[in-house]
């Protein structure tokens, strides 16, 4: 979804497929294009939407909030998979936006590649969001790379709560499947404590549901996840329903409401 000024830009189509764009409120100091990815239909619509500002408001600033970073996990060329996150960057860099603000990217090559790029506080919607409606003694960060982007990026909570570490055990020969899962407490006591999960993104979460069981068997009385982005197939998963996981907190960045009562969503976006 493409909204220009809060309005939504072209949310009708043709019979034949085609978009139909309803001229948007302009301002006449800057215009803010803001997407909510949910497919490559956005792409296009977004660079429709670049181009009818730069034809009426070529005066004004251009401002794009992209809460999820599209291709953000393709960061790299991963066997016959070509890199395209870079080539999703090179098309938002030619719309030469004044700033784009995004929500905690998956990936740090992100900053490298996307001009004027600006993160939202992530940590404040956390303490505001999350920890304003549980009762926590500590933060776990479930992997590797969540461990050595959190513990910088997330300091102060690192340094107000106890925090743990867990370590995926994949199979490399059967497409990368965790086959078990190890905790690292640092000899933290964990018995009777609530611990908040924190990671970036969720597809059916089963890095999760591996976390979460082995945070109970250590002891853990309450268990929570908070992900930055959470996509649809959440909802597909077991995850909402496992006895391991109390609730799942996540901004609207990609789901955008939940009727499930251990789903929240924080309208950040």
């Amino acid at each position: 979804m493409i909204k220009i000024n809060g309005k939504v830009f072209g949310n009708e189509e043709f019979h034949n497929g085609e978009v139909i764009y309803m001229k948007p409120e302009l301002d006449n100091k800057e215009n803010v294009i803001t997407m909510f990815f949910e497919n490559n239909k956005d792409i296009a619509n977004l660079v429709m939407a670049n181009i009818y500002l730069d034809k009426t408001a070529p005066s004004c600033g251009k401002r794009l909030i992209m809460p999820y970073i599209p291709y953000s996990r393709m960061d790299r060329e991963i066997n016959d998979q070509i890199f395209s996150l870079k080539y999703f960057a090179e098309l938002v860099n030619s719309m030469n936006f004044n700033k784009v603000i995004v929500g905690d990217p998956h990936s740090k090559v992100s900053f490298e590649l996307i001009k004027n790029l600006e993160e939202v506080d992530i940590e404040s919607v956390i303490r505001q969001n999350v920890l304003t409606e549980i009762n926590i003694q500590t933060i776990m960060f479930p992997d590797k790379g969540a461990r050595s982007k959190y513990t910088e990026k997330y300091s102060n909570l690192c340094e107000e709560f106890e925090v743990v570490y867990g370590e995926k055990k994949r199979d490399l020969a059967n497409r990368g499947k965790i086959v078990g899962y190890d905790i690292f407490t640092n000899d933290i006591d964990l018995t009777g404590k609530n611990v908040l999960i924190v990671d970036d993104l969720s597809s059916f979460g089963n890095t999760f549901k591996f976390a979460s069981k082995a945070l109970k068997d250590c002891g853990a009385k309450n268990v929570y996840l908070f992900v930055t982005h959470s996509e649809d197939s959440i909802l597909k998963g077991d995850l909402l329903n496992i006895d391991s996981l109390q609730k799942v907190f996540t901004t609207n960045s990609i789901i955008r409401s939940s009727t499930n009562p251990n789903l929240i969503v924080i309208n950040k976006f």
